[in-house]
């Protein structure tokens, strides 16, 4: 009872579950074979059978696992940082870097939006709640709103809004977001 208390209090985290597991694995599939074999030839010659049985099968699986190893692996695949650039692009190292647009050049997707005149682009992200739209709302948690409507708004991303309308960015010309 003793046990069985103390295995109840143990927390079942990976390192005692894991090892529960080697142990039943080792006690139900060794001990079924010495089982059998001390059936038909008796304790000790069972038991030495058994040791003889599992240190063979250790001694193939190990040279196994040494003739067929992972063999040259060469060097472990890493990024290789080769250019560190913050701010203007036409400063990097990289021509491919350079041929990219500045993101301060770039109009911000509210600003995208305004221009499109999409219809469904606009009604999710350039309309601002109404008092018709919201009659429960006091005047100042009205105003508290519309100014976060309106950041949030303001700050929606490009990838956003080509999320909403696509025609909106792809006529902007960033058809890669």
């Amino acid at each position: 009872m003793g046990t069985l208390v103390t295995l109840a209090g143990l927390a079942w985290n990976p390192e005692i579950s894991g090892i529960l597991v080697v142990a039943t694995g080792f006690v139900v599939l060794l001990g079924s074979v010495w089982f059998i074999i001390v059936t038909n030839s008796g304790i000790r010659l069972a038991t030495l059978m058994a040791a003889a049985a599992l240190m063979g099968w250790m001694a193939i699986l190990g040279s196994a696992w040494w003739m067929y190893g992972s063999g040259w692996k060469g060097d472990d695949p890493s990024w290789k940082t080769v250019d560190i650039n913050v701010g203007d692009l036409r400063a990097s190292g990289l021509d491919s870097a350079r041929l990219l647009p500045n993101s301060n050049e770039m109009p911000t997707a509210y600003e995208l939006l305004l221009a499109s005149g999409d219809v469904v682009a606009i009604a999710n992200f350039a309309t601002l709640p109404t008092a018709d739209e919201n009659p429960d709302l006091s005047a100042e948690a009205l105003v508290e709103l519309r100014a976060d409507r309106q950041l949030r708004n303001e700050t929606t991303t490009r990838s956003e809004l080509a999320a909403v309308a696509r025609n909106v960015t792809d006529a902007a010309g960033l058809r890669n977001l």
